[in-house]
């Protein structure tokens, strides 16, 4: 008898463990994690490679400065971002080293409107770049521009000589720099 009893014990405590174990009810949920990484890249974007040229001409009367070349408009910055909560990233740019008795001044464009987020304001840097960073967008929060050309924001580039330092300027000397534009966190 005792014998029956702890069987008849064991199946009890088996199916009042089964039936609460088995609620199902009107609803059910679950969770989902998602992991989004914090996004910072930036390119240049061109038709036919990303460094351009400029040539001064001779002016046609004497006592006139030598001739600007036409502005380049031939290169777009694309970027893809996301940042962190209550935080916004800037594009700056600057150069490598001056170039003796020019000034190299940059307009960026709107953003063309091919991608999507809080894209960022464009500036101009009409007093020209330096060797020092200076912000060309602002204001970028979680964004992409598209890539390639006619994406992103279009790059005016003009060169003019400096009155300041034309005596600095020697003919027949090709000179260069290099252009360097940093994505980082507003502050």
């Amino acid at each position: 008898m005792r014998t029956k009893f702890i069987y008849l014990t064991l199946a009890g405590i088996a199916i009042c463990g089964t039936a609460s174990a088995q609620v199902d009810g009107q609803t059910a949920t679950h969770g989902i994690d998602v992991t989004i990484p914090l996004v910072s890249i930036i390119d240049i974007e061109a038709t036919s490679g990303a460094n351009i040229s400029f040539s001064f001409t001779a002016p046609n009367e004497a006592g006139e400065a030598i001739v600007a070349p036409t502005a380049n408009n031939s290169l777009w910055l694309n970027y893809s971002t996301i940042v962190a909560e209550n935080k916004t990233k800037q594009i700056s740019v600057k150069l490598s080293n001056l170039i003796d008795g020019a000034t190299i001044g940059l307009v960026a464009g709107p953003d063309a409107g091919e991608g999507g987020g809080i894209v960022g304001g464009p500036t101009t840097i009409a007093d020209g770049l330096t060797t020092a960073d200076k912000p060309l967008i602002t204001a970028i929060g979680s964004a992409y521009t598209g890539t390639g050309t006619e994406k992103g924001h279009q790059l005016t580039y003009t060169l003019t000589p400096t009155n300041s330092s034309y005596g600095a300027i020697i003919g027949a000397a090709a000179k260069s720099t290099t252009v360097t534009y940093t994505i980082s966190d507003e502050l």
